[in-house]
């Protein structure tokens, strides 16, 4: 069973993604609308084999959520998802550890479950 965390602000992309990964097979055992809320959840035990995490959401941004992640749980993989990419710094992603960054705007709902997918099992991907 493949355990999931998704963090966005926007209900309807929290919404179809729950509906969307849990009809694909994965088990969804959080979801929050901040990256302070994930690690709430995760320090009291729902630890999630990938976390899908928005990079912009009403905070700055969800960077410091991801490096908290690998430096206190670096076992939980990581997706990072923005409406667009315009803005998103790719390299201090991949510095950082993060396995993989989904554009909303251009990503396929199957093309979505497929990262989740590779992802899981070791790969890495970027648009």
């Amino acid at each position: 069973m493949i355990t999931i965390s998704i963090t966005d602000d926007h209900i309807k992309f929290r919404t179809a993604t729950t509906k969307l990964l849990t009809a694909a097979g994965f088990t969804i055992i959080v979801v929050t609308v901040t990256g302070q809320n994930l690690i709430h959840a995760i320090q009291s035990g729902k630890v999630p084999h990938i976390a899908i995490i928005n990079y912009k959401t009403s905070n700055p941004d969800n960077l410091w959520v991801a490096v908290w992640i690998k430096e206190h749980y670096p076992a939980i993989k990581i997706i990072m998802t923005s409406l667009y990419d315009l803005h998103v710094p790719v390299l201090q992603l991949r510095q950082i550890g993060i396995e993989g960054l989904v554009i909303k705007s251009q990503v396929a709902p199957q093309r979505l479950v497929e990262v989740v997918r590779e992802v899981y099992e070791g790969g890495v991907v970027y648009p």
